[in-house]
């Protein structure tokens, strides 16, 4: 009986031990699965790291591009306002000496008639 014991023990370990080196091997497998799934994981997001900051530098150029454009119509807007206001005021000013000058030649007219009607007169 104790052989037969013996051999049940042994084929108990046994079974236990192939039980054990099957765990193992599997645990080895689910390491190694678990080692490519975390470098997949990596290269994943270094890849996003680097979409990402193309598209942020994307966006800060286009963002900086914008605020040329807005910089360039508001100068456009300001020259385009100022210039009329400009060009208004240089036409008051030439509307200005042509009345001026009509005044002035009005004036010349009246005095040369005031002093040819004392020429005439005396």
């Amino acid at each position: 009986m104790s052989q037969a014991y013996a051999l049940e023990h042994s084929q108990k370990f046994e079974m236990l031990f192939q039980q054990w080196d099957e765990n193992a091997q599997k645990s080895k497998q689910q390491r190694e699965n678990l080692r490519l799934l975390y470098e997949q994981q990596q290269s994943i997001l270094h890849s996003l790291r680097v979409n990402q900051s193309l598209q942020l530098r994307k966006l800060k150029e286009m963002y900086e591009e914008f605020v040329k454009s807005i910089k360039e119509l508001e100068e456009e807007e300001d020259n385009d306002y100022f210039n009329p206001e400009s060009k208004m005021r240089q036409e008051m000013k030439a509307l200005q000496n042509k009345l001026l000058l009509k005044a002035h030649e009005q004036e010349v007219a009246r005095i040369r008639k005031s002093v040819e009607s004392m020429i005439i007169s005396s």
